[in-house]
């Protein structure tokens, strides 16, 4: 919708064909409105001297017979004679004046003063010389009004008729030769979809008919319909030009990943055999200087061997990262029991929270009972969850619960890792779960680590058929949740993961 349309609204629709109708039909009636408006006035002047004519020869037509009456002196007879002139509708009042001073009078006496009165004179009789009175004929205006009328409505009605028999006829004509192809084209505009734009306008147009306008707009459509086939045509033909190149890209891309998960996992295994044996020596060498009391030996043997476990930690989370990214990860589910697990997390990280004078504490509700899950893999996710609690609280309390709960009819076995320490902010949450990706930058310097630990303990408990969910707030702490459930399959192996580890390398 343009801005035009948003300011004025939705325009109501009105066919093409009933706006020139109503076009015509306003014309010819304004056209025939001036028209009769000329001819009325045309008939008021014909109507007005031919009305003047009737009253002067009405007056002439008994004239003669008056003046005898008169000559006579017949009263009665001119009585009667007025009367009879007073009857026609055209005299609204007549009035006989003899030159001896008797009047006679007929009709309506308060129009005797109307200026187009007809005065006549009554001559003698047999052509003497002289006159015997004067004959006054008032005319009716109203039957003059009302003739005048009949003729105006019969000339309205006729114009009338006229101008509904032209709206029909255009309206027809119209119809046909206008709307109607307009019509046919809107609607195969309106049903057009990409997938047939093959599908031909045709308009049904009688033979021999020269060319107008309609077919110029059907000619001018074609050429667009085409012009739009040859745009699709050019477009899917680019899609699938892009789509084979994304394909092979995509299957490069994969084949370059297992490539590298392979390489990984080699030189993991390749590089955890010589870590095994500095591990293994340091640990005996560091036995034998505390054996014998070699102070100054102790400390830097305690580096060499925290150095070493630290880099074989970091490998086993690449292996088991890499492992993942190839689909070669496998879940062992078989029934544990939460409540020692719990207590054997406490115990293990308590000596570094309390390193930090930090609580342990370790709860687990009565009704817990045992979980389907990999003992391993879910002992792992609790350690790294409980390190990292340790790790990033000072003077605080770390606890550690199990509990159990029930949502849309499942029961799920609740093990949650809550901390007092520096808390996260949404921003920090929402990137977590991430490879290689810390809540920020600067705990990497302060407090050291990979970012993978949550990353896999996340796909660990999503391949036990559960999750792993976080809650926290700057300077009040964090709430890491794992949730499984209480009922699931013996053995499952986790699907490949295509955003792994293997990709981002």
């Amino acid at each position: 919708m343009t801005d035009a349309q948003k300011r004025t609204g939705p325009r109501r629709f009105r066919s093409l064909g009933s706006r020139l109708i109503r076009s015509i039909a306003t014309a010819g009636a304004v056209c025939t409105l001036a028209v009769a408006a000329l001819q009325i006035a045309l008939m008021y002047r014909d109507h007005r001297q031919d009305f003047e004519a009737e009253i002067r020869s009405i007056a002439r037509l008994n004239v003669p017979l008056l003046s005898v009456n008169l000559w006579d002196i017949e009263p009665d007879a001119i009585r009667r004679q007025l009367q009879l002139i007073a009857e026609r509708p055209q005299i609204a009042y007549v009035r006989l004046e003899a030159v001896t001073g008797q009047q006679f009078e007929s009709g309506s006496p308060t129009r005797r003063e109307d200026p187009r009165t007809v005065i006549l004179d009554i001559p003698y009789p047999e052509g003497k010389p002289g006159r015997l009175g004067t004959l006054q004929l008032a005319p009716n205006v109203e039957h003059l009004y009302a003739v005048l009328l009949g003729d105006v409505l019969r000339l309205l009605a006729a114009s009338a008729l006229l101008i509904g028999l032209i709206c029909i006829v255009t309206s027809v004509i119209l119809r046909r030769q206008l709307q109607l192809p307009m019509q046919h084209i809107a609607d195969f505009a309106a049903s057009l979809t990409p997938n047939d734009l093959t599908r031909p306008l045709t308009l049904q147009r009688p033979p021999g008919r020269s060319r107008d306008e309609i077919d110029e707009v059907a000619d001018g459509f074609r050429l667009l319909q085409a012009d739009i086939r040859k745009h699709v045509d050019q477009l899917d033909q680019l899609v699938a030009q892009r789509t084979a190149e994304l394909e092979a890209k995509s299957a490069e891309l994969e084949a370059a990943s297992a490539h590298k998960s392979q390489f990984l996992a080699n030189m993991s295994h390749e590089l955890r055999t010589p870590l095994n044996a500095i591990i293994g020596v340091s640990e005996m060498q560091l036995e034998d200087a505390r054996d014998l009391g070699r102070k100054d030996a102790i400390e830097p043997l305690e580096r060499i061997l925290r150095a070493a476990q630290h880099l074989l930690a970091l490998i086993n989370d690449i292996l088991d990262l890499s492992k993942i990214d190839a689909g070669k990860m496998e879940v062992h589910l078989e029934s544990v029991d939460p409540a020692p697990l719990i207590e054997e997390i406490a115990a293990t990280i308590r000596p570094l929270a309390e390193k930090n004078g930090n609580r342990v504490e370790a709860d687990c509700a009565t009704d817990l009972g045992p979980v389907h899950a990999d003992a391993k893999r879910l002992r792992q996710a609790l350690l790294n969850l409980a390190s990292n609690a340790a790790k990033f609280t000072d003077n605080g309390t770390i606890r550690i619960a199990g509990g159990r709960a029930s949502e849309n009819g499942r029961d799920w076995t609740v093990l949650s890792v809550s901390d007092t320490g520096i808390g996260m902010t949404p921003q920090q949450v929402s990137r977590l779960f991430q490879d290689f990706v810390q809540a920020d930058a600067s705990t990497t310097r302060k407090y050291g680590g990979t970012g993978l630990g949550l990353a896999i303990s996340r796909r660990f408990c999503r391949m036990m058929g559960g999750d792993i969910t976080v809650e926290s707030a700057p300077g009040r702490g964090s709430t890491f949740t794992i949730r499984l459930p209480s009922m699931i399959a013996n053995t499952q192996e986790v699907e490949p993961a295509h955003n792994g580890l293997a990709a981002s390398l």
